[in-house]
């Protein structure tokens, strides 16, 4: 599991977060007794002890739980005296938010559902000859923003910050870049879930255009969606 919090404390000490393939490494580990704290939200923490000696143990296996959901709130005993009522709320003051087909109105609270058919878009929509990189915003929510990428050059490492991005391949053939990590190879069904702030760049390889779909999640969405060219 990636971002995975590991705070390392005893004859030596540190903080570690684990990468795309949840994996942490811990160097200059000396002998001796150690205290492991592993945490992510959403996951119930766990804590090891560790006595190293002589490298050994050199791999240890940590699953995380999802942690239970809170409890309840405690409702206040009803009362005899009436509730005043809630403030009325204009059209105009009200939030944006984001229809079916992508545009922002108002007045309502939640965005719709929208199905698209990836390849019938693909068909009407597919990348010119010598377009570098087509992005194509295909749904749009009030906490996430998914875009159909495709790519016939590299897509440079880059970050996002506050955001989570899940990418699926459609199509094509590349390489997922993550510094200090070996190559990710991406073919047709590869899923990459990438955590907020992890650098990261996108290879293409092989003659035919890389197709993804990109999920960011963690902030509201208020893009236009890309339509289908009609015939």
């Amino acid at each position: 599991m990636a971002g995975v919090q590991v705070q390392v404390s005893g004859a030596s000490t540190g903080q570690f977060t684990t990468d795309i393939e949840g994996t942490v490494r811990l160097p200059s580990m000396r002998d001796g007794s150690y205290h492991l704290l592993f945490e992510r939200d959403g996951f119930t923490a766990v804590q090891r002890e560790l006595t190293l000696r002589g490298g050994r143990p050199d791999v240890i296996d940590v699953v995380l739980s999802i942690a239970p959901p809170p409890e309840p709130p405690v409702l206040p005993e009803p009362t005899s005296q009436p509730l005043p009522p809630a403030p009325s709320v204009s059209p105009e003051s009200a939030p944006p938010a984001v229809t079916s087909s992508g545009a922002v109105t108002r007045g309502e609270t939640a965005a719709r559902e929208k199905t698209v058919s990836i390849t019938s878009f693909l068909e009407k929509n597919f990348i010119g000859g010598r377009q570098p990189l087509k992005e194509s915003v295909l749904g749009c929510t009030t906490t996430a923003r998914t875009r159909l990428l495709q790519l016939r050059d590299a897509l440079a490492e880059h970050a996002h910050g506050t955001l989570d991005e899940t990418l699926y391949v459609i199509a094509g053939e590349g390489a997922l870049v993550v510094p200090k990590h070996d190559d990710v190879p991406l073919g047709p069904g590869s899923l990459a879930i990438i955590p907020s702030g992890v650098p990261h760049a996108i290879e293409r390889r092989g003659k035919n255009p890389l197709i993804l779909l990109s999920t960011l999640s963690g902030e509201p969405c208020h893009e236009e969606t890309t339509p289908q060219k009609q015939e």
